[in-house]
């Protein structure tokens, strides 16, 4: 069973509650004073629970697990995930990534230089 984490929203104490994932809706209409509470120090990079977990593990011999984060960094080359799983970039894109950020600091400026030249007429 999920082991889920909860603050009390009066006292603000935390507390670990052992639930079924099919009775975790009715515990959270029956505790409307808890606030689940997610710990980012429970994932690490692969979404999965502590370096060495058996699921750490089990990430580093399924290849398969590896394609899908490459294919969602793939879809979303701006995220975390991008960064460190996709690592397939041809060199058409990279390219076009850097003309497209050229092209935002040179729109950025001329905006900039706009605002000022408006400040200045004043």
């Amino acid at each position: 069973m999920p082991i889920y984490t909860f603050k009390n929203k009066r006292s603000g104490k935390t507390k670990e509650y052992t639930i079924k994932l099919a009775d975790y809706d009715k515990f959270k209409e029956d505790h409307p004073n808890l606030e689940r509470i997610i710990d980012n120090t429970i994932f690490n990079k692969r979404g999965f629970a502590g370096a060495g977990s058996i699921t750490d593990q089990a990430v580093k011999r399924d290849k398969g697990w590896g394609e899908v984060l490459s294919k969602i960094g793939e879809q979303n080359p701006h995220s975390e995930v991008a960064a460190d799983h996709h690592r397939n970039k041809t060199a058409k894109r990279i390219k076009t990534e850097q003309i497209v950020e050229k092209h935002n600091k040179l729109q950025a400026r001329q905006v900039r230089d706009a605002r000022e030249a408006r400040a200045r007429r004043k």
